[in-house]
């Protein structure tokens, strides 16, 4: 799950539901914040795809958030 903020609030974008589209959304105009405890990531004998994933999310997106401050800073934009 990520969460996006555009700088053209009458952008639709189509691509929104998958983390695989995120450089995408980046590459659209977009703020981009994944949310860490909403992935998942296999692991075999080469490594773990999570931990993998995180660090290339802390290179790409905005931010990396939990749900909990994903919920919240979403209640908080919503009320604003």
């Amino acid at each position: 799950m990520f969460v996006f903020k555009h700088r053209n609030p009458e952008m639709q974008l189509e691509k929104k539901h998958t983390a695989s589209h995120m450089r995408d959304i980046i590459e659209a105009g977009c703020e981009v914040a994944m949310v860490r405890d909403a992935v998942a990531g296999g692991v075999n004998e080469e490594g773990n795809g999570y931990e993998a994933a995180m660090v290339n999310y802390r290179f790409m997106a905005n931010a990396v958030w939990t749900t909990e401050e994903a919920v919240k800073r979403m209640k908080a934009a919503a009320a604003a």
